[in-house]
């Protein structure tokens, strides 16, 4: 039943009509729940999840129309541009060329104002799969989006290879792993409407695994090259040196300056140094840097707190505040990382402290689209918290928003997703300091 499910809702349903798209998305969730309780084999549940993804790769994103833009970058590096360096407006604005790029209006058109006005924040890593995509969509579109679904597909199916083994070196039931290959948000956001998370945790996990198996050099590039896909990762950047530090040791300052942590750390930071070799200029870095401040500065969506502290400064002084407390919410998300990221004595505890910690980030953050949700699924594989199970499903009530003629979020829906979210955190948190040592 799911597959048709998958089907149907990748090539009939609009995101702007929510109580389908919510409704069916409620029967997958119930059957991805079913199935995972179910007694089978991971043979069959591996197969499963291929054909569900399989299914995704043959559709057009419908959910997002981010995939004009990675196609914009790929043909920008085709010409030998600088993607960093020019908003597609700009570019169209200072060329006579504009037939360089297939369908340069369409894909300005179709990837909407926010984008098209703004710096790309997409880094090198993506950019090369959206240059490698770009010879293909030359000939079709689909052809292009096909060939960068495989890559996430190929990438799903590495994530649960190194999850299974990652459970194995913690001795926990490597079943585990599928509530992340299963889960119908990753499924949808990520294979189904191209979200580069999926590429980012495949390098991320292996990032781990390495660690757990002291090879720290190996560990360290691999961060980095999920740091080059997405950002996002580089917020665990202290806990997997604190996973490189702890073990036969205690997490004091000196063991810092140790052999295995300069391997770690500098497999890291080379690479990351040499993914953006080819794109540095100055103003690349002052581009890059205006574009990642937007979002804390200017966007906001299925917001938490942050929504409550805007609500309070309404009622204070009468306007949005943005400016003032988006700089408040990432001095909150900063401070939430840091602290759980030294509450860290094990590695096995290393999943836990990186679960509570980023949870906080996303609460603390002023904007997050449902596909942010699917980091924190990955980090609950390892944990006995299901926050994120939970929240995978619940996140889906934002697409609300898209229904309605001014993209007006539903106070009730934000209500109802995070009290319930906010409310089994904080029972999961409690949990948590009941075992942390005295």
């Amino acid at each position: 039943m799911s597959g048709g499910i998958y089907f149907w809702i990748s090539q009939e349903v609009a995101r702007t009509d929510f109580g389908l798209f919510f409704s069916l998305y409620s029967l997958l969730f119930l059957c991805y729940f079913l199935l995972l309780k179910a007694k089978i084999s991971h043979q069959l549940l591996f197969l499963t999840g291929l054909i569900y993804h399989l299914i995704l790769v043959f559709a057009l994103p419908w959910l997002s129309q981010d995939f004009y833009r990675f196609l914009w970058d790929g043909w920008m590096l085709q010409l030998g541009e600088n993607p960093y360096l020019f908003t597609p407006n700009q570019w169209l604005e200072n060329t006579n060329e504009q037939n360089l790029i297939p369908k340069a209006n369409f894909l300005i058109e179709e990837m909407g104002q926010l984008s098209a006005s703004n710096y790309t924040n997409y880094p090198p890593i993506s950019q090369f799969i959206y240059f490698l995509a770009s010879f293909l969509a030359e000939k079709s579109i689909f052809y292009a989006v096909l060939f960068m679904k495989l890559v996430l597909v190929f990438s799903s199916m590495a994530t649960l290879f190194f999850s299974q083994k990652i459970l194995s070196l913690l001795k926990l039931p490597t079943h585990k792993a599928y509530w992340f290959f299963l889960n119908p948000l990753v499924i949808i956001e990520g294979i189904g409407n191209l979200h580069f998370e999926v590429l980012m945790l495949a390098f991320f996990v292996a990032s781990v695994y390495y660690l757990m198996k002291n090879n720290f050099l190996w560990a360290g590039v691999l961060l980095g090259l999920s740091v080059a896909t997405k950002l996002i990762t580089l917020v665990f950047f202290i806990y997997l040196l604190n996973g490189v530090i702890v073990g036969n040791k205690k997490l004091k300052f000196s063991n810092y300056f140790s052999a295995s942590s300069f391997q770690f750390i500098g497999g890291c930071l080379l690479t990351i140094a040499m993914s953006y070799v080819y794109f540095f200029d100055l103003q690349m870095l002052q581009n890059y840097q205006e574009s990642v401040g937007l979002w804390f500065s200017s966007f906001e969506f299925n917001a938490s707190f942050y929504y409550v502290f805007r609500w309070v400064g309404f009622q204070m002084y009468g306007y949005n505040m943005i400016a003032i407390l988006g700089k408040i919410m990432f001095v909150l998300s900063a401070f939430s990382l840091l602290f759980f990221a030294f509450q860290q004595t094990t590695k096995k505890q290393m999943f836990a402290v990186m679960f509570l910690g980023f949870a906080c980030y996303l609460f603390f953050s002023t904007t997050v689209h449902p596909w942010y949700v699917t980091t924190l699924i990955l980090l609950g594989v390892f944990t006995k918290y299901y926050t994120a199970i939970l929240w995978s499903f619940l996140v889906m009530l934002s697409y609300y928003t898209y229904s309605q003629p001014n993209f007006q979020e539903s106070t009730w829906l934000l209500f109802i997703q995070y009290v319930l979210v906010i409310g089994l955190f904080s029972y999961e948190l409690v949990d948590f300091w009941k075992k942390v040592p005295k």
